[in-house]
């Protein structure tokens, strides 16, 4: 299965499932809590996440990144939690769009922090910015 569309089920899980609203008479969903204190920065694993007794850690958590410093007990979901940066806000970049088979980059900086299959804004020059999708560490496509 693609990493992109993985990355799109988990966050349609964790919106639907954990922030589903609950129905008169009906019991609230189980909703997954961190085990531990747990520093901002820190890959989840299966150790780091509670649920309630019968219930299955969810896999689309696992691999998750807190975004900020969690209490024992708090729930586990965004903006708490998210996919891994892999590129950084003011690192250099190449921009790359493809046509057929023939791909056109010029190298650009990073302007904001972006995840696998995220959006970020790259500036080419002084004038110049432009949107694409965090491709690897030090790719940004543009276009399709």
């Amino acid at each position: 299965m693609n990493v992109h569309l993985k990355a799109f089920i988990a966050t349609l899980l964790m919106a639907l499932v954990f922030r589903a609203p609950v129905l008169r008479g009906q019991e609230a969903p189980s909703v997954p809590r961190a085990a531990h204190a747990l520093a901002r920065g820190i890959a989840l694993t299966a150790g780091d996440i509670a649920v309630d007794s019968g219930a299955v850690v969810p896999d689309a958590l696992i691999g998750l990144v807190t975004r900020r410093m969690m209490r024992a007990g708090e729930p586990l979901r965004a903006p708490a939690i998210g996919k891994p940066v892999i590129v950084h806000a003011g690192t250099a970049v190449l921009v790359a769009t493809t046509f057929g088979a023939i791909t056109i980059s010029r190298p650009g900086v990073a302007l904001f922090d972006a995840g696998l299959g995220d959006s970020v804004r790259v500036r080419i020059d002084a004038r110049t910015q432009m949107i694409g999708v965090a491709k690897d560490s030090s790719t940004v496509m543009i276009g399709r």
